[in-house]
Formats: C-alpha cells, structure tokens, sequence
C-alpha cells in the first residue's frame, strides 16, 4: 500500500540519509520493510535547535496506523483535448499567464498568435544589463517588458498559497524546460534569474513547433469589439500598425503597462480600482538574516540561504509588511516608463550574493489615491516613481541608511551594507517620492521588527526607493466563463489582479485556457 507520510523531522545538522531511521521510528517498521520518496521538504527553525521537515510517499507492505499517514490518492494528470479550431487565437503577453495559457492552446492545436511588446530573452539580457551597466533605458525592453515577464529577472519564486490541481503540472512542465528538478519538492521552490532566461527559451522552441507564432517587439494598440469577434491592432517590430482578427483574446499584460490600460478603457473594457502598496527595498546582509533564522545551527551544516517574512500592524489602521524576499540576492531596476524609478528584488539560483532583500510595503487603500476615473491607481504610483528619477542621474534609485531614516535626515555615508542596486544611486530621505502616510508607517513599522527579529537592528540596513509593482492597481472583472465585459476578451494573470507570483499567474492562464476549450466543439 502507498501511504503519504507527513511531518518527518531530522536536525538541521542531519544528512538526508538519515530520513529512513527517522521514518522507521514514526511508523514503527523497520527500514528494510518500506521504500518510499521525498514528496516535500521544508526547515522549521522557529526554535533554536531547528529541523528538515519531510513528506515521503511511502510504499509498505504492513498497513500504516500513525496519525500523520493518510492513503496515497494519486492526483490525474492534465489532459488536453485536440479541438477543432475555425480562427486563431491571440494572446498579449509573454508572462507566466500567457506563456501557460498559450501552452495549453498550442497542445490543443490551437496555433496561438502571442503578441509581446518586449524582446525575446537574449536580446532583453543585453537592454537589462545595458541599463545597470550605462543607464540606457529601454522603455519595450527591461526587467517588467519581454519574453517570459517580470518574474524571469527576479527571484523566479514558484512557491504560493494558491491551491489548485494545476500547481503541480506547472512545477513538472518548468523541470521538462531545464528547471533544477528540486523544485518538485521545494516547499519554497525557486529558479533564480541565471536559468529562467534559458528555461524561457525552451519553452519558447516547443510553442514554436506545435505552430504559435511568437511576435516580439509587437505592442498592442488598439482592440475593438467586432459583431464576429474581436479586431487587434498592434505596432509591429517594423514600426508598422498591423491588424489581426481574432474570436479569443487572452489579456495576459502584466500590471505595468498604464498606456495600455487607456486604450482599453477608451474601448470600453471595465476597471475597478484596488487597494494595493507602496514602499521601499530593504537591503542586509544575508549572513544577518541566516544567524537569526538559524541560530546554533549557523555556519556548522550546509544550509540553504534563508528568507524572512514580516508583518506589523500599525497605529494607523494599516500594515507593514514584507514582500517577495530574495534570499542572497540583489535590488534591480524594474522600471517600465521613460523617467520613473521602480526597484524590484533579484536572485540567481545559488543564491549566494552578500545582501539579502524584501520589498517593505505600506498597504494602500483605494481611498488613498481616488479621485474618479478608474485608472487612478496607476496614475498614483507613477508620481512617485517620476518623483524618484533624477535627471542629472538618469535611473539612480533614492536610498538611505536605516539609522539616518529613522532619525529623519540624508545619509552622508553608507556604512557596514553596500547597495547592490545598478547603475547608482543617490542619498534621499523619500520624502518627494513617498506619501507622507507611507513614511510614517514605514518608520513605526521597522521600529517595531528591530525588537522581533534581531537583523533589523543593523543600523547600516540600506534602504532603496521606490516599490510600487508589488501588484496590479486595478482589477479587470471577468463572468463565470472568465470572460471580461468585451465578449472574447479573457484577462487573466497580475495584471487583471487574478494573480500574484508566477506559479498562481500560470495556473490563472491554464484554468482560463481550458475553460475556453470546453466550450469549444470537438
């Protein structure tokens, strides 16, 4: 019999070889009577001695009767019917959402158009780093726009609280791409932005040759609802405007393109506004973060690099709280507007940079920013982000010292932590490019994590400006058919504020892609 075997501890210090004694004294057996494999695999160091936690599929020929076993109900794989396709579908957006919805559609023979404003990932590589490099921005080309999304330059964090069927298929279908078969059993599984570029280019060859057309540097410009579908307009990569007619449209666009938004507006497709964040990077060294997550345990076994995960609930009514941590990593640029100043966090798979980074964010209420046209949020957000770009030093980013902004004065000097943040930055105490709101809280909060977690009360922690794409700032409302108020129009993904991360983006694009084929005649 198969059983699920759950909450298998060994220490820290353990080899993994020892799982099988440890498993052995839980359920009673000896070694030799069972077989099983690691299903999942977690660290619980909320105490000093700190523990790998294990779930195993385990195989045995006695019954199990131990509280933590439960009967192995294997889980049916996806299958995705051959349909009959009259039209073409078009997908806009090469992100997780509309990669995944654009694999389904491809498997089911669909052919899909994909239209992406960036480049393709060798050729964003090169704009990425010309940007940390010189400070030549590419507005169509950089860490928010081009093949693969935002999330190929960051952390290329899978983990999420998303439960679905489909979130196993996405972790396989990233390992068949070349993604380091440890993800299957990760609890917080990550990539690192070193193997998606080449993962993305896998995918890339297999959409290719199941017929998609893959259209890069090809934005989206227009999109009118027709009495037999839907008519697209978009700027070509020759600077032309094309059109294409299509049944189905999947809006996979991401939640940086306010431009975009407009011309949707303008054609009638419904917005309502959201509450959503804004705030700061904050930058320590990961050796800080590792002693005290760790504790005794720290520098005696090999250990992966560790995260953290804040929370503070302010005087104020609202939260400050801690968002996509990179372990070992490095602050970017993710800016996608000519003259705006956006941070985002980065790793690579080894995570073995000096600093460690989290977006510390100030929750943001609609009220906040409302002034009666839907579309506020993003015009709210791009303030701040023209109010930290500096035209004597094109894409520097604002930062601080910890001890300096909580004393509310510049900086003079940066102490014990080096930003990691390219091409540059300059000293500001965020004062004209966060609100006034966001600054209090963020001073109230830090004050309170530097009596809970002993890193935070490094006053050398750098401080980098501004975060404010942690998430969409609109939502795009969809039936039960997932279909927007534009008959064909599909949003799915960040963007339409249906996901946030890549694996719940690409489980939004699978469910909506199999939803369009059900309705769909064989």
């Amino acid at each position: 019999m198969k059983y699920l075997l759950s909450n298998i501890k060994i220490p820290l210090s353990a080899k993994e070889e020892t799982l099988s004694e440890a498993i052995a004294k839980k359920i009673g057996l000896s070694p030799k009577s069972f077989s099983f494999e690691i299903v999942r695999r977690s660290i619980d160091a909320r105490k000093q001695e700190g523990y790998w936690v294990y779930r195993v599929l385990l195989e045995s020929k006695k019954p199990l009767f131990s509280k933590d076993a439960a009967p192995y109900l294997p889980e049916a794989p996806l299958l995705i019917e051959k349909k009959h396709w009259s039209y073409r579908p078009v997908v806009i957006g090469f992100g997780p959402a509309g990669l995944f919805a654009s694999l389904v559609l491809a498997r089911s023979g669909a052919k899909p158009i994909i239209l992406e404003r960036g480049k393709n990932v060798d050729e964003r590589k090169k704009d990425i780093e010309r940007l940390r490099n010189n400070g030549v921005f590419d507005p169509n080309s950089n860490v928010s726009y081009g093949e693969g999304g935002a999330g190929t330059f960051s952390d290329g964090k899978l983990n999420t609280g998303v439960k679905s069927p489909f979130a196993h298929f996405i972790l396989e279908e990233f390992v068949k791409h070349g993604a380091p078969k440890a993800i299957l059993i990760d609890a917080k599984p990550h990539i690192g932005s070193d193997l998606l570029p080449q993962i993305m280019t896998s995918f890339r060859k297999e959409l290719l040759s199941l017929g998609a057309d893959i259209l890069f540097s090809s934005q989206l410009m227009d999109l009118e609802e027709k009495r037999n579908g839907l008519l697209l307009k978009y700027k070509g990569e020759d600077g032309l405007l094309h059109s294409l007619d299509t049944k189905t449209c999947f809006l996979a666009y991401g939640h940086s393109p306010f431009d975009t938004a407009k011309m949707l507006q303008k054609r009638g497709l419904a917005f309502v506004p959201k509450d959503y964040s804004i705030g700061v990077r904050l930058e320590v060294h990961q050796k800080d973060i590792d002693v005290s997550n760790y504790h005794e345990n720290y520098g005696k076994t090999p250990l992966p690099s560790s995260s953290f995960q804040s929370v503070i609930h302010l005087s104020n009514g609202r939260s400050l709280y801690s968002f996509c941590m990179c372990p070992g990593g490095e602050v970017v640029n993710s800016s996608s507007d000519v003259g705006t100043v956006v941070t985002n966090g980065m790793s690579e798979n080894a995570r073995n940079k000096e600093n460690g980074n989290a977006a510390m964010l100030v929750s943001l209420r609609v009220e906040d920013y409302f002034k009666g046209d839907m579309l506020d949020g993003y015009r709210y957000r791009e303030y701040f982000e023209k109010k930290a770009f500096k035209r004597e030093k094109p894409y520097f980013a604002p930062i601080s010292r910890l001890r300096d902004f909580l004393d509310d004065c510049f900086s003079s000097h940066i102490g014990s932590v080096s930003p990691s943040y390219r091409p540059g930055f300059y000293f500001s105490d965020f004062k004209d490019c966060l609100p006034s709101f966001a600054l209090h809280s963020l001073k109230e909060g830090l004050l309170s994590l530097m009596e809970l977690q002993s890193f935070y009360k490094n006053d050398d922690i750098i401080l980098t400006g501004v975060e404010t794409r942690s998430s969409s700032p609109v939502r795009i409302p969809r039936n039960e058919n997932y279909e927007s108020n534009i008959h064909g129009l599909y949003p799915i993904g960040e963007g339409a504020s249906f996901a946030g991360g890549i694996t719940s983006a690409a489980i939004d694009g699978v469910k909506v892609a199999l939803k369009v084929l059900d309705g769909l005649s064989i």
